[in-house]
């Protein structure tokens, strides 16, 4: 073997090739802009390099080289490269399908994640499956984090996100935090949701613009951070804003290759995958809901717990 890499070496030296395989990374944003602002981004850069020596010597070597020399090593750090879009939804709760080395690999990411009383629901549901089955569900979960904590540490950051009745208080304490905070240079995931009483009172287009427009901004600032979007909670008793921002959010998704957290569509699909609406719009299955009919009870909780513990299992690389 060593002769082999040897006489490899040597030939390599006299035909002076060398070949350089760049990174290609798109984010094929090809905005569909629903409300006509016209944004439109697109990177694709597209590189395609080659290098050719020009060597005349009829001797080409075509060996193949099997030898595993070559590092095939999969870094389980931080990083992230998620397929080019996924959603998760009411149909992404499996959790026991996930193999445990996803799970394991899920606990090594650096997460940020912005949030109000949902947010802490969906929280508390994850420490319930950590307490039935630590072994698979564990997670090191940091409340209020600074961006020093992802230094030492990995797992899910979180931190309570502007003001209710204010999404746009929202929208912009999550930018503040990525970017002048220095999160942005820590974690390799980050998020954000709103409210149920967010879309009260507030447009569901300007909303969407002002929601869309600084995850995008985020994106192109953050190329090698992971922003994972989401719908809007919804209440039992339904919406027509937050129908209207929801399907604004999902169009948008989908036609541009996002990461999606649906916690609208989870929350509003009963246990057997049916649609729940009340006066038409989309809304929470009672089953789900707490006392109020807006926060989660504990089989909601379960269920937004399961639907992250998806979301981060396809970051780490399973392919669900």
């Amino acid at each position: 073997m060593k002769s082999s890499i040897r006489w490899t070496v040597v030939l390599i030296a006299l035909l002076g090739m060398t070949r350089s395989l760049p990174a290609c990374r798109g984010d094929g944003d090809g905005d569909v802009d629903s409300d006509g602002d016209g944004d439109v981004d697109s990177d694709g850069d597209g590189d395609m390099d080659t290098d050719s020596d020009g060597d005349t010597d009829t001797d080409v070597d075509t060996d193949v080289d099997t030898d595993t020399d070559v590092d095939t090593d999969v870094d389980t750090d931080s990083d992230v490269e998620p397929p080019s879009g996924f959603v998760v939804d009411h149909t992404s709760l499996n959790v026991g399908a996930i193999p445990q080395e996803y799970l394991d690999a899920a606990r090594g990411l650096d997460v940020l994640f912005g949030h109000q009383s949902v947010g802490w629901n969906i929280i508390d549901g994850m420490w319930i499956l950590s307490g039935e089955d630590w072994g698979r569900y564990n997670l090191n979960i940091q409340d209020e984090v600074w961006p020093e904590w992802f230094n030492e540490d990995s797992g899910l950051g979180h931190f309570p996100v502007g003001e209710n009745y204010n999404p746009d208080s929202k929208i912009d304490d999550f930018e503040d935090r990525v970017m002048n905070w220095g999160f942005g240079d820590v974690v390799a995931v980050a998020m954000m949701k709103l409210c149920f009483v967010d879309l009260d009172g507030s447009s569901p287009a300007d909303v969407f613009n002002h929601y869309r427009d600084t995850m995008e901004r985020l994106e192109s600032t953050y190329p090698d951070v992971v922003f994972v979007w989401w719908t809007a909670p919804v209440r039992a008793s339904g919406s027509p804003n937050h129908d209207r921002f929801n399907t604004l959010v999902r169009e948008h998704c989908a036609s541009t290759g996002r990461v999606l957290f649906d916690l609208a569509a989870i929350e509003s699909h009963d246990p057997s995958g049916n649609p729940v609406t009340s006066d038409g719009n989309e809304s929470m299955y009672g089953g789900y809901a707490a006392e109020d009919m807006e926060h989660l009870g504990e089989q909601g909780m379960r269920r937004g717990a399961q639907a992250m513990w998806y979301l981060l299992a396809r970051l780490a690389g399973w392919g669900g």
